[in-house]
This record gives structure tokens, sequence and C-alpha cells, in this order.
């Protein structure tokens, strides 16, 4: 009796090489609970456009998300800012 196999569907290793890489920056900046709301999709495809090859994508990775925190701080405060203003 022989049983058949469904085909091995492999998926692309460069982009399994860029989620790692994202998750290892996500588990040792882990005090940064922003971090885990990012797209790692979306951040794939970013990379991607950009050229860079792959062995320069955890600087990227690190500058794309120090980059979105501190838009993501600065929109608090601008939003802080205007519901401050219109309670006085």
């Amino acid at each position: 009796m022989t049983a058949s196999r469904m085909p091995v569907i492999r998926k692309d290793p460069n982009e399994e090489f860029f989620k790692m890489t994202l998750l290892a920056y996500k588990l040792n900046n882990s005090k940064q609970g922003a971090l885990l709301k990012v797209s790692p999709m979306e951040m794939f495809i970013e990379v991607k456009k950009t050229g860079l090859p792959f062995h320069k994508w955890s600087e990227w990775i690190d500058s794309y998300l120090t980059r979105s925190l501190k838009e993501r701080k600065e929109n608090k405060k601008k939003i802080f800012s205007i519901y401050k203003n219109k309670l006085l």
C-alpha cells in the first residue's frame, strides 16, 4: 500500500530569513510593545522594494522600527495636545 504524498510547497527563503531577523529584533527589544503591531509582510515588501541585500536587512529593520516608534510617540503627543487644548 503506497501513501500518496502531497508536494511540499517551499516558502520563499528570503521571506523566511526576513521574518526570522525581524523576530530576533523583536525578542531583543521586547520592552517596546508597539513593535508587536507591525506587519512583517508589509515590511518585507518594503525592504524588497529598496533593493537592499539581505545581509543589510537587520540594519534596515532597526532603522525602520526606530523611526516608526518615534513617529507613533510624536503622533500621541499631538493628539494629547489637541485633546488638552479642547478641554481648556
